[in-house]
C-alpha cells in the first residue's frame, strides 16, 4: 500500500471517531460550555443580597437585588448609627447590574466559597458581613449565606469578591 492510501485511511478513521464520539456525547448528555448553545437551560442569578452590620456605633447596610415580576430592582436600606433614622432608597430597571454580578460570580467561581470555621478568638461586637445568591432553579450556594465574620478566616479573594459586589449594589 502506498504511503498517501494509509494517510487516507487513517484520515477518514479519525474523522469516523471523532463523529462518533460526539454522537455519544449528544445520545448520553455530554457536556456544554456555560455561554454555549444550552447555556438557557443553565440557572440564572434572580437574588442577590448582602447585608453589613454589627459593629459598635449600631449601623447597618441591607442591600437587596432581586427580579419578581419580570422587573429588576436594588432596595437598600441603612441605618449610620443607632439612633439615626433609616434610610430607604430603591433602584429599578436593575437588570444590566444583576447580569454583572450574574458574570462576576460565574468567572470567580463564587459557589467554591465556604464559610470558613470559626476561629478560637472571639470579638464580641465586631462588624460582619454575609453574602447570598438564589438561583433560578432554586439553588442557594453554601446554604442561606456566605457569612465573612471577623472571627472567621475567610480567604483575600472571598473578602475581595464581597466588596466587589457590595459596591456595585451601593452598599458601601
Amino acid at each position: 500500500m502506498s504511503k498517501g492510501k494509509i494517510l487516507i485511511v487513517v484520515v477518514a478513521a479519525l474523522v469516523v471517531l471523532v463523529c462518533a464520539g460526539l454522537l455519544l456525547c449528544k445520545l448520553f448528555g455530554g457536556t456544554h460550555a456555560p455561554n454555549g448553545p444550552d447555556a438557557d437551560d443553565a440557572a440564572q442569578l434572580i437574588a442577590c443580597r448582602y447585608h453589613r452590620g454589627g459593629g459598635m456605633d449600631g449601623g447597618y447596610v441591607n442591600a437587596e437585588l432581586a427580579t419578581a415580576d419580570g422587573k429588576t430592582t436594588l432596595s437598600i436600606e441603612s441605618l449610620a448609627y443607632n439612633g439615626a433614622d433609616v434610610e430607604k432608597k430603591t433602584f429599578e430597571n436593575q437588570e444590566a447590574l444583576l447580569q454583572e454580578i450574574n458574570a462576576l460570580i460565574t468567572k470567580k467561581d463564587a459557589k467554591r466559597m465556604q464559610n470558613a470555621p470559626a476561629s478560637k478568638h472571639i470579638a464580641y461586637d465586631a462588624p460582619s458581613s454575609s453574602l447570598s445568591f438564589t438561583f433560578s432553579n432554586g439553588e442557594k450556594p453554601y446554604g442561606e449565606s456566605f457569612n465573612a465574620y471577623f472571627n472567621n478566616r475567610q480567604t483575600d479573594k472571598d473578602f475581595e469578591l464581597m466588596n466587589r459586589i457590595a459596591k456595585l449594589m451601593k452598599a458601601e
